[in-house]
């Protein structure tokens, strides 16, 4: 039969509504969302006094946050993802790596599945899975993080009751990263073996902890050699190839960092021979565009950690590394390297950084003595020959490793 309702009538309680329906049964249903004015149907009820009682129970019920609509554990774990994704605020780069996870470690496990039957053991299946098929741990965590905020919002929109996320207890153990910082002398031997293009990029890397993003991003305006100082306000990099600029992730991240003299004077030489100025970028492609870095990595900074006899290898990023750890060894306190670094608290450099005693670089008060010596070398070939070639320091290097 169908049930028609007849006038509302309200709930003696003060919350939630009662409706008659035509067939005579009763409606309870909650007061409208403040957000959505969307009303949730608790469910019908032959006497009026049981959809009371119905509704008293939701309502202590929403009260201790246990609260479900009914029917709503029905949504996909693929549309939630959805709904998810339309209400989320962040980075294109984030969203793209996140949609990555989904597409492929995610939604083919968990998508078809109703939200009141992802449980803590099928998550646990789900994880075992990933980790049989050989996926490294970093990455089961961050599949994980994200399944576990998806189903956050759908805890917090009462879809489920709660977050089975939370419960699972066989995640992979994270291994420590490769943060092994480079020497004063590693550092210069890098820059003499890499492009001339590219010697002041890793200066600038390896001496004021910019990231990779905030390199390839930064104008000739940003620079004050005067001063000594380079502002750092963005960031950029290609986003299923399209280039993304815009500000750092944190508003800590928009800083000024001090620059040591020695790597000023290679950036003013390195100025001067491809005449930049004003808003160019500082570190451009062959074609004046903003560099793709995993082009660049394969193009021109593998071949210079192979020329320099650096090994094992390290990735671009591990210049900032290098300069964090500096500035600990040389005794700087953790709120400014934090404020130079770009971190939103000392407490990472802290965690991060705490080893740096152990010696992986000299812990002087300015660039090593052979470091400057080496970079001086860099600067007075820019300023005699414009094109940065100077002895194949890269060479030396390599064939003192293998005496």
């Amino acid at each position: 039969m169908n049930e028609r309702q007849v006038p509302r009538r309200r709930n003696p309680r003060g919350w939630g509504s009662i409706r008659k329906l035509q067939s005579g049964r009763y409606q309870a249903r909650t007061p409208p969302d403040p957000a959505t004015g969307e009303r949730v149907t608790i469910g019908t009820y032959d006497r009026k006094a049981d959809a009371g009682a119905a509704l008293a129970a939701a309502q202590e019920q929403l009260r201790s946050g246990a609260f479900v609509a009914p029917r709503a554990g029905r949504l996909t774990f693929d549309e939630q993802t959805k709904r998810w994704q339309a209400t989320r605020v962040t980075r294109p780069s984030t969203s793209a790596r996140d949609d990555a996870y989904l597409k492929s470690l995610i939604l083919p496990h968990l998508g078809h599945m109703a939200l009141g039957d992802v449980d803590v053991a099928v998550l646990r299946r789900w994880l075992a899975q990933l980790q049989q098929a050989g996926k490294k741990p970093a990455t089961v965590v961050k599949a994980h993080q994200i399944v576990s905020m998806v189903l956050a919002q759908a805890a917090a929109d009462r879809l489920i009751a709660g977050n089975p996320a939370t419960l699972v207890n066989n995640l992979p153990r994270l291994s420590t990263p490769n943060r092994r910082a480079l020497t004063d002398d590693e550092v210069a031997h890098l820059a003499a073996a890499i492009d001339h293009r590219y010697q002041a990029m890793v200066l600038l890397g390896a001496f004021c902890a910019l990231r990779p993003g905030e390199l390839v991003a930064l104008r000739c305006s940003d620079l004050n050699l005067l001063r000594r100082t380079v502002q750092v306000e963005r960031t950029a990099a290609y986003v299923r190839s399209r280039l993304v600029v815009g500000p750092p992730k944190t508003s800590a991240g928009v800083r000024s960092v001090p620059i040591p003299a020695q790597v000023a004077e290679n950036l003013d030489r390195h100025l001067q021979r491809l005449d930049l100025a004003g808003e160019a970028l500082v570190f451009p492609s062959t074609e004046g565009e903003v560099l793709r870095m995993n082009n660049w990595t394969r193009r021109y900074w593998k071949p210079a950690m192979s020329a320099a006899g650096i090994d094992p290898p390290i990735t671009p990023h591990q210049l900032r590394h290098t300069a964090v750890t500096r500035w600990v060894q040389e005794g700087v306190d953790p709120v400014t390297v934090a404020r130079r670094a770009g971190h939103t608290s000392a407490v990472t450099i802290l965690d991060i950084y705490a080893r740096a005693s152990d010696g992986e670089v000299p812990a002087d008060s300015k660039v090593s003595t052979r470091a400057d010596a080496v970079i001086a070398e860099l600067t007075r070939a820019q300023r005699g020959h414009g094109e940065g070639t100077v002895t194949d320091l890269g060479s030396q290097r390599k064939a003192q490793n293998r005496l």
